[in-house]
């Protein structure tokens, strides 16, 4: 087919085009072969660092449900975006992975293989919250060179609403901060001197945050603290494993909540059959919660990723 194709396009060709014949050809010959066979995209990339365009998505069907994934670039950001979008939903919930993609074989390199493995899909298309990853490369690096403070998060919620497609009302919805291991630093940074307010840009619109072994700083309790204390109706979560640095720092905040050593009353859920001290503080309006267990497995890094996804149902 090919070669017949550029038989019939060459022999059009006139007498006074016969200097050029040689070169029509070959430019023939490119054309004929580009439509014939287009060059497949060498990577996963669905949208190109550049584009500008909208995000590629789509369906994700489940036993009993289905939600769409969107994944591209935004301008501000040089990595790729995955952003989980449920039937029905009332709230935006971002992630900070965290950890090196593809450091435990199973999780390889892509946000959503790490969804996957983690056990996260059907919570999400259940729940009521688009879910927005974004993917960090080295230990959190580019993390550490984006998410910079609220104007950068601001910026970054308005450009993936805007290549995600996603309705403008989002712009009024509350959101969860979610981290897991040093993906927590870009978090804390997100809520540095931040006041919560009804409908007030996006890192204002922060009602509840979540560390999983995420607190490795101690620049971040103080600022965590006066995060939660400064604001009504907010809620934060933190999960760890016992006796390790995020679990003292963890229980640093605790204990630095005013009434807290009144409030304070320990239990010991069973969660995926695994056995959790939780130390809790609740009020009226605000609830904290650090749930800590003892490291199970030979593999420390194996229990660092399992406190996410032991506990990501309760608490999101």
């Amino acid at each position: 087919m090919k070669s017949s194709l550029l038989f019939l396009l060459f022999i059009t060709l006139t007498s006074s085009q016969a200097a050029e014949a040689d070169k029509t050809f070959v430019n023939l010959n490119k054309k004929v072969n580009q439509i014939l066979f287009p060059k497949k995209n060498e990577t996963n990339r669905k949208v190109s660092q550049q584009d500008e365009g909208r995000f590629q998505c789509e369906t994700l069907v489940l036993n009993d449900c289905s939600m769409q994934l969107c994944e591209g670039f935004i301008p501000s950001y040089k990595e790729k975006v995955s952003v989980y979008i449920p039937k029905d939903f009332n709230r935006l919930n971002v992630h900070f992975h965290g950890h090196i993609l593809g450091k435990l074989p199973q999780y390889e390199s892509s946000i959503h293989s790490m969804v996957l493995n983690f056990g996260l899909v059907n919570n999400m298309c259940q729940g009521k919250s688009i879910n927005i990853f974004p993917k960090s490369t080295g230990n959190c690096a580019t993390y550490d060179e984006y998410y910079v403070g609220a104007q950068a998060f601001q910026q970054f919620i308005e450009q993936v609403a805007h290549h995600a497609d996603l309705p403008l009302e989002i712009a009024k919805y509350p959101i969860t901060l979610s981290a897991h291991s040093g993906g927590g630093r870009a978090l804390v940074r997100t809520i540095t001197d931040v006041t919560k307010k009804e409908n007030g840009n996006a890192a204002e619109r922060v009602d509840r945050i979540i560390f999983y072994d995420g607190l490795y700083n101690t620049w971040q309790p103080d600022v965590i603290t006066k995060w939660y204390t400064s604001n009504s109706g907010v809620n934060l979560q933190m999960v760890s494993l016992s006796n390790n640095t995020p679990h003292a720092l963890s229980n640093k905040i605790l204990l630095s909540i005013p009434g807290s050593s009144i409030g304070v009353k320990l239990t010991t859920p069973m969660i995926n059959n695994k056995k959790f001290q939780n130390r809790q503080y609740s009020t009226s309006t605000k609830t904290v919660n650090h749930y800590h267990r003892e490291a199970i497995s030979e593999n420390a890094l194996h229990d660092h990723y399992t406190v996410l996804s032991d506990t990501w149902n309760i608490t999101h």
